[in-house]
């Protein structure tokens, strides 16, 4: 492992480095879900067939998530960040080559695997690498790489279906991670003749004494907010996944019509990371926060039953709010709660954990919400999406006084 470097410079360009890896990596992973209109319209995949190809990447990204963040706290950073984005545009140009759909799951599953590879070593090279006083404005910088990634998805996935094929969206992708893939190198190459190098740091407890992985997190309560983890998962990306199909359907729009307004939703979730710093610190806590953004975002979801009643353009933005609020809960659970294990030299490996439950929850909504819509329609995904929030909203409640009880006594901030 590298030592954090007091060198301003060197941590900027860190964290330009690491901010265009992710933003590139949510187009090719994103422009699945801008492109799932346009592909189930046109005849190339039905909406079963999409929802399995998305729930293969979520599993595959959610099980690959616990490797990487097992091997970041013992590997090089940069080498798991290089090879993911390698990885992520080579299937990006295989799915524009191939037209069946078995050999599109076995591709974005695999997609899945590399993309897995990014967020856990990220945060390690913020919380570990970059200058201290540096990590905070990272963590928030970094939260807008998702936003900005869905947004460019959609206007690049608008732009193609417009004027041809799903076929351009995932060439553009594939080409954008390749250049950044080669701007990784050029800039690790700078970068790591600079660095100095330290042993890696076991887990601890207080007191300097070894503590194991499990018995650590179990006295934060980590196990015990694993569900609304899931849970916030299955809401922030089963909506991004389906949103331009639901609008689609709900409102006889065409594909194109229907991802461009779905862009009303990632500018507005820029705001995400914003709102849960000011949560954070109206409540004091991450778990008493979280508990009151599931809680607002289950009083915006009522709007939506009363079905095509809502007007589409006000549909938009009521998910977009949702999105956003979820978009805070997940800068919580995937951020600023990993972050705070650093000291105790474990920050990757309880991110891989967080992020592989978290998308458990995305690949279980990226086939569910597409077979139960086939079946039982968009009015009783409106259903599920109030349990998740009022199931989420108690279970962080539950968990948030053992989660202070264990930052007062690690001494964690």
């Amino acid at each position: 492992m590298y030592k954090n470097t007091a060198n301003k410079k060197i941590g900027l360009m860190l964290f330009a480095l690491c901010f265009a890896a992710y933003t590139a990596s949510y187009v090719g992973r994103l422009n699945f879900s801008a492109a799932l209109a346009g592909m189930t319209s046109s005849g190339v995949l039905d909406k079963v067939q999409g929802g399995t190809i998305a729930t293969l990447y979520y599993f595959c990204y959610a099980a690959g998530q616990l490797f990487s963040g097992w091997l970041g706290d013992r590997i090089s950073p940069f080498v798991q960040v290089s090879i993911g984005v390698a990885g992520a545009a080579l299937c990006n140009i295989g799915m524009a080559i191939v037209g069946d759909a078995s050999a599109m799951t076995v591709i974005w599953g695999a997609n899945g695997i590399f993309q897995s590879m990014l967020w856990a070593p990220t945060l390690v090279i913020i919380s570990r690498i970059m200058p201290k006083d540096m990590c905070d404005k990272a963590c928030v910088g970094m939260s807008l790489c998702s936003p900005l990634g869905i947004l460019a998805a959609y206007i690049m996935s608008s732009l193609v279906l417009r004027e041809g094929s799903y076929h351009g969206i995932f060439v553009g992708a594939g080409a954008l991670l390749a250049v950044v893939f080669f701007l990784c190198i050029l800039g690790w190459c700078h970068i790591l003749p600079r660095l100095e190098r330290e042993e890696s740091s076991s887990i601890k407890a207080e007191g300097g004494t070894n503590k194991g992985l499990l018995p650590l997190l179990a006295s934060a309560g980590v196990f015990s907010f694993v569900i609304p983890v899931a849970l916030h998962g299955a809401l922030k990306d089963g909506v991004a996944t389906w949103v331009p199909t639901m609008m689609g359907e709900m409102y006889a729009l065409s594909p194109a019509y229907s991802t461009f307004i779905t862009m009303f939703l990632p500018i507005i979730n820029l705001s995400g990371a914003w709102i849960a710093m000011r949560m954070r610190d109206r409540t004091g806590s991450e778990l008493q926060a979280t508990t009151v953004l599931f809680v607002v975002s289950g009083i915006f979801v009522l709007p939506f039953l009363i079905g095509t009643a809502l007007p589409p353009m006000i549909a938009v933005l009521l998910l977009s709010v949702i999105t956003t609020l979820m978009y805070a809960v997940n800068y919580f659970f995937v951020t600023l709660i990993p972050v705070k294990f650093a000291s105790l030299g474990c920050v990757s490996v309880v991110t891989g954990m967080l992020n592989c439950t978290t998308y458990i929850g995305s690949s279980l909504s990226g086939y569910g919400y597409g077979a139960i819509s086939e079946y039982l329609g968009w009015d009783f995904i409106v259903y599920i999406w109030i349990g998740i929030t009022v199931i989420g909203a108690l279970l962080c409640l539950a968990s948030s006084k053992r989660w202070k009880k264990f930052k007062a006594e690690h001494e964690i901030e």
